[in-house]
């Protein structure tokens, strides 16, 4: 089975999509011109809200990353899902695409935002429960063929509303699962310092949250998709960003299945 490169994202966890990237001008600014890209099989999203949530809008991390990488994803998230459902999902996804090379994933924010009752005790019993199957679905995916894996965390939740009373649970959370992760040959992304701008000293940016305190704004999916997009980069997993000045280079792999 071709080999399946993976990039999963933990808890449920203004930027143009006609905007320079890279020092390359886009030619992709639209809805239509991201439903309309080639299904090459290569590239899968599965999660909840933090993909679905904005899907109607087109400012997700799966379409930026699309953009990124000049490819389309088939996206197969549901806003609400926890992470039995989202295996679920991989498992559809992996019936219609058997050979899908990249995988977006994110899933167990809701195990908590839905189970938890447990607060202020850090919710331990639906944090080990979301690890453990997050276990297993990697260790599944791995025995799938799986080449590539990499991990992208929550954010801390400080910019009001309901959800700030999961914020130490969060930092609890991602403190267990990414080592975890990491342990298993799991590239991890640790989403809290980026939301601070790259300064553990400063608040989290609330430009990059919307309203509700808790999803993603645009541009905080913008900025998900660019840390997502730098460790595919840094790992092979896409190859480096061209010179796009070099229109007549006859060795450019046009399959689109990354490195």
């Amino acid at each position: 089975m071709k080999a399946i490169k993976i990039i999963i994202a933990l808890f449920a966890v203004g930027l143009l999509l006609g905007a320079v990237f890279m020092g390359c001008e886009s030619d992709y600014s639209s809805c239509t011109d991201f439903n309309n890209r080639t299904h090459n099989d290569c590239f899968v999203s599965v999660g909840d809200s933090m993909i679905a949530l904005s899907s109607s809008s087109c400012e997700n991390i799966v379409v930026y990353l699309s953009e990124m990488i000049d490819q389309h994803w088939d996206d197969y998230s549901v806003s609400g899902d926890r992470i039995d459902d989202i295996i679920d999902q991989y498992h559809q996804s992996e019936g219609q695409h058997p050979s899908t090379s990249t995988v977006l994933l994110d899933g167990g924010g809701n195990d908590i935002l839905q189970g938890c009752t447990d607060l202020p005790n850090l919710c331990p019993t639906e944090v080990a429960y979301a690890e453990s199957r997050a276990v297993d679905l990697v260790n599944e995916m791995y025995a799938d063929g799986v080449e590539d894996i990499v991990w992208f965390g929550y954010y801390n939740l400080e910019c009001g509303g309901s959800y700030a009373k999961y914020n130490e649970t969060v930092d609890y959370a991602l403190d267990i699962v990414l080592p975890t992760l990491d342990s298993m040959g799991v590239y991890t992304v640790d989403l809290r310092l980026p939301f601070r701008d790259g300064n553990i000293n400063n608040p989290v940016n609330c430009a990059y949250v919307s309203s509700d305190g808790l999803h993603p704004s645009a541009a905080g999916s913008y900025l998900m998709a660019e840390e997502v997009y730098d460790v595919m980069v840094a790992n092979s997993i896409v190859p480096d960003p061209v010179d796009c000045d070099d229109d007549d280079d006859d060795d450019d792999d046009d399959s689109g299945c990354g490195g």
